[in-house]
């Protein structure tokens, strides 16, 4: 299947190099399942960088380094391959996470330290806040990794969080730029080690999240329910993105995306240790992410609950991360665009999003 799917990636980039070299320029093709190394992990495969920085020293770095030619090289996204040869795909976001897996690899390998990504897309960057709920939402110009993780985490599609894993340790920047704004000079998003800690970033959103909760009244102070409930989710590929716990553990609640939720809560059923003695609850809500390190203040998050408490908007759960610079609220679904203006609305001076 992977094989297949790498046909219009090869072809696609095939095409631009052939385009580039009839307008005289120097450019050269290069298929990445001849650089990227992968696990066997097919349609997500994540690369062994021992493996790829070989490839990049032996088939990149003479052109990179060449001070007689200026040559633009054509890789293709998307595709590797893993160690006896098969073709890989990296997934969701694969032609933006090879970028990243290869500026990893030259940063390591040349030491170069003026490297930086470019992503090019159709849009000028992250914005604050999603346009259909706040139509004048305003640009991130900058923000830091950690804070970047966790907006992409939480809605932003035209970044995945894993692009950074591979750039973060290597302080490698990256610009999400608009393809049609080749030359914009502000207008775009910059992920550095740097950022403003006087700003709440952005506020995301998960529309399409389940809430499941497992409860016992009998096993109470019992250790390891959490541990059980990611081994079932972990058996069958089921991303938990967000979970509160009790503290004695007679209740555990964690989020799923809602088509993965059907397959989680089968799962808890078929497990004896849950079935026998647990109740397991599902619910469709919805879930709101804010994050910046502006967020670290009580004053802060008091205004959030006083400004949703004032409209009748109930938080059904909430989490906050280990780095304290997000805090993830769960709502009815229902009151997702009008709790989004809620925020906006009283808090944008505190926020900066204006």
């Amino acid at each position: 299947q992977d094989y297949v799917l790498s046909f219009g990636e090869i072809l696609s980039t095939y095409i631009l190099n052939q385009y580039i070299l009839s307008k005289g320029l120097d450019s050269v093709y290069i298929p990445a399942n001849k650089v990227i190394i992968t696990n066997d992990e097919f349609n997500n495969a994540y690369p062994f960088y021992e493996f790829t920085n070989q490839r990049v020293q032996k088939l990149l770095l003479p052109l990179l380094e060449n001070p007689k030619k200026d040559t633009i090289i054509c890789i293709t996204g998307f595709i590797g391959r893993n160690k006896i040869g098969y073709t890989t795909t990296l997934g969701r976001g694969g032609s933006d996470y090879s970028a990243t897996i290869l500026a990893h690899s030259i940063h390591e390998i040349a030491q170069d330290k003026n490297i930086k990504v470019i992503l090019w897309k159709d849009v000028d960057g992250l914005m604050a806040i999603n346009p259909k709920y706040i139509p004048k939402s305003t640009l991130i110009r900058n923000l830091d990794y950690k804070e970047a993780k966790h907006i992409a985490n939480f809605g932003a599609k035209i970044l995945h969080p894993k692009c950074l894993e591979a750039i973060e340790k290597k302080k490698i920047p990256l610009e999400l730029r608009n393809f049609s704004k080749p030359l914009e000079k502000n207008e775009f998003t910059e992920i550095s080690e740097h950022t403003d800690k006087n700003e709440i970033k952005g506020i995301s959103t998960v529309e399409d999240a389940v809430i499941i909760t497992v409860a016992s009244g009998s096993l109470v102070d019992v250790p390891g329910v959490l541990a059980k409930i990611f081994k079932v989710m972990n058996k069958f590929k089921i991303n938990v993105s967000l979970v509160a716990q009790s503290a004695s553990e007679i209740s555990t609640s964690f989020s799923v995306k809602e088509n993965e939720s059907k397959k989680a809560v089968e799962e808890l059923h078929n497990s004896r240790y849950f079935s026998d003695f647990f109740e397991i609850k599902s619910e469709k809500v919805a879930i709101i992410n804010i994050t910046g390190f502006k967020i670290l203040e009580n004053l802060t998050k008091a205004k959030i609950f006083q400004a949703l408490e004032k409209k009748y908007i109930h938080v059904k759960a909430l989490t906050q991360s280990i780095e304290e610079l997000n805090l993830s609220l769960v709502i009815d679904r229902k009151d997702v665009t009008n709790a989004i203006n809620i925020i906006h609305d009283d808090l944008c001076n505190d926020f900066d999003l204006e």
